[in-house]
């Protein structure tokens, strides 16, 4: 398989990956000129198993990097590096793309030397540096399409995961036949793309660079998900509206875990508040958006205030939709990102008696357009790469309650937040759309799922269903 291309446009021209290009084949041209110039600099720069393992001209370990043993060689290097490295620059910026570059290079180069460390065949080429290059690219961008030429005629668009799993697993295979064969790579260093795929895997872990917006983030849910993140490593914009509560958990976050965290102080139900955040997410996309952000509004909707009920509306239903506007463009253009609108079990509770559930009509109305908002969008962006997750739990243990007036210990065990962060974050990394945190038998989503779609079969005929031809008597 050969690729021609990948659909994953950058932020920005790779300069680097151009460089890089540029100086392996300026190289290859300036010693291919001559074959006295050639055999010399391969004695000098490549890298001899034999002398490596007996410490000897350590410095081969980088210089053979930028030898190449024929124009193929170095074609086929430099058309990997071309469609793969830019992405991969654009994510992790020059300084951190550079440094996997050659770290992945010489770790493959070792670990070929540890498998014939007698060998006095010379090693060159940029294969090692490149499979890091792969290995990052595919953590990072997963789905991203290639279109890949398979030898004789068919051009068909691969997944990222596919043409780049079925590529290290051949790579695997032959390192592993050739285990024990003098020169059984036939020319060619499996366990140099081995050893440069696995230590270009790990150190893009280590290096990437993920960012968050969590909205609520100065309490409850809102505030789990700030501090769960800021663990692993995301940048973080937290917004709420109580600026000193955010600037105290900014501190805390930024201590504890080196994690940077900006602050938004914003009231979500303010229509210029929103569009700054909004306008915030557009001019810097994020990796995952956490619409966490909410109150109640329990009480009959007879007695309602009508600038409470708008409150509600704009804070769960417009802020979440907007802010997921806001963010999407950029993560559908990249083929990565993640959406979590925070619900509640109340959502699938509009059916159930108002005693003893709390009077709840705009709330679990509000809560469940969030559901059907999510799972609608989830089905628009499947392809893309995005994920997107309604999180729906119980009674979480938040102050959430306490600022309705409502006895806690009328409300049984609560789930702690952390908990509830914890399960959303797993089932995103599972696929799963609506993540219901106490639920312990997920087919009853799926019975669910299953039952919305009957509703809609069913009921999507031209005839008016026998019941209603008649007043009833």
């Amino acid at each position: 398989m050969i690729p021609l291309k990948d659909e994953n446009p950058t932020r920005r021209p790779a300069l680097l990956t151009y460089g890089l290009i540029i100086l392996n084949l300026a190289i290859y041209f300036y010693v291919a000129q001559s074959p006295v110039m050639d055999a010399a600099i391969v004695r000098r720069y490549a890298l001899i198993p034999a002398d490596i393992a007996a410490g000897r001209h350590l410095g081969t370990l980088l210089s053979s990097l930028f030898l190449h043993a024929s124009l193929l060689h170095v074609g086929g290097n430099m058309l990997f590096l071309w469609i793969f490295g830019n992405n991969v620059e654009d994510r992790l910026g020059e300084l951190k793309y550079i440094l996997l570059y050659l770290v992945a290079g010489v770790a493959g180069s070792l670990l070929q030397v540890a498998a014939d460390p007698s060998s006095q065949v010379p090693t060159l080429g940029a294969s090692g540096a490149i499979s890091g290059v792969l290995a990052a690219y595919v953590l990072f961008y997963p789905r991203a399409r290639v279109l890949t030429f398979i030898v004789p005629f068919f051009l068909v668009r691969l997944s990222a995961m596919v043409f780049i799993g079925y590529w290290i697993a051949l790579q695997a295979l032959n390192a592993y036949l050739s285990l024990g064969v003098p020169e059984g790579g036939g020319g060619v260093a499996f366990f140099a793309h081995v050893g440069g795929f696995v230590s270009g895997l790990i150190l893009a872990w280590l290096l990437k660079e993920l960012s968050g917006l969590v909205t609520g983030a100065s309490s409850g849910i809102g505030q789990a998900y700030a501090e769960r993140l800021a663990r692993e490593r995301y940048d973080l914009v937290v917004v709420a509206r109580w600026r000193e509560r955010l600037e105290e958990l900014a501190r805390r976050l930024e201590q504890e875990t080196g994690s940077s965290v900006e602050v938004m102080a914003a009231d979500l139900t303010d229509r210029t508040a929103l569009a700054a955040v909004a306008a915030r997410l557009r001019a810097r996309p994020v990796d995952l958006l956490v619409n966490s952000a909410g109150f109640g509004g329990y009480m009959p909707f007879v007695r309602l205030p009508e600038e409470r009920a708008r409150e509600l509306i704009d804070l769960h239903v417009l802020a979440s939709t907007l802010l997921a506007r806001a963010a999407l463009p950029a993560m559908v253009e990249r083929g990565r990102g993640s959406i979590v609108n925070v619900a509640s079990l109340l959502a699938f509770a509009g059916s159930l008696p108002a005693d003893p559930m709390p009077a709840r009509a705009v709330y679990a109305g509000a809560k469940a357009y969030l559901v059907a908002f999510s799972e609608t969008l989830a089905g628009e962006v499947r392809e893309s790469g995005v994920r997107i997750q309604v999180c729906c739990p119980g009674i979480v243990k938040t102050e959430f309650h306490d600022r309705l007036g409502v006895d806690p210990s009328r409300l049984g065990p609560r789930m702690e937040p952390a908990d509830v962060v914890a399960a959303s974050l797993r089932a995103l990394e599972a696929g799963e759309v609506i993540c219901i945190p106490g639920l312990s038998e997920p087919a009853a989503v799926l019975a669910f799922q299953e039952q919305s779609r009957r509703l809609l079969q069913l009921g999507n005929v031209p005839e008016l269903a026998p019941r209603y031809r008649q007043r009833p008597e």
